[in-house]
């Protein structure tokens, strides 16, 4: 992963056009080697660059063009979109499994990314540290009883296990001790 910060904040440090296709370069050389990457890019300034030596500081805008530019972005966009979507409704089937009706509600939600439970009975903080300690699931705990799940970096085969470990976890604090 890569994340590009330009202007850099709190510097203002901006790479000059001879650097920026530097940056381009090696990355593009990564990617034809075989890596995979992800290159965020950060600029809040669009549209405000006063050097034309650092005209190309706005990758992300850059970025965001050619590929909308491509002749396969469409086809790309449709295939990760189907499979967000796959794993929206995998999230759902499960959440919505009669064996967990006692330990939380599902809200609604419409994200390709997350979703948030309502824990009955169990404070999310705890159950958050207690998923991340014994079961290495990483959750977001909103407030004293929901908790934020976020499915869009699990595969289909994952949901299941994740939703089980959560459930063990709200079924232990729930239980008396």
């Amino acid at each position: 992963m890569v994340s590009l910060n330009v202007p850099n904040n709190p510097s203002g440090y901006t790479p000059t056009k001879a650097e920026a296709l530097r940056i381009v370069r090696a990355l593009t050389e990564a990617a034809e080697a075989g890596t995979r990457l992800v290159v965020v890019c950060d600029n809040a300034y669009y549209g405000i660059f006063f050097d034309p030596a650092c005209e190309l500081t706005h990758p992300g805008q850059t970025i965001v063009l050619k590929a909308l530019r491509d002749s396969e972005f469409r086809r790309q966009q449709a295939e990760k979109v189907a499979i967000l979507g796959a794993r929206a409704e995998a999230t759902r089937k499960e959440c919505q499994r009669a064996e967990y009706d006692k330990l939380w509600d599902l809200y609604p939600y419409n994200s390709g990314y997350f979703m948030c439970l309502c824990l009955k009975g169990a404070d999310a903080d705890t159950g958050r540290v207690r998923l991340l300690d014994e079961h290495g699931v990483r959750t977001i705990a909103l407030g004293q009883a929901n908790l934020r799940v976020a499915f869009s970096c699990l595969t289909e085969a994952q949901i299941p296990g994740v939703f089980s470990a959560i459930a063990a976890v709200v079924r232990g604090m729930c239980q008396p001790s």
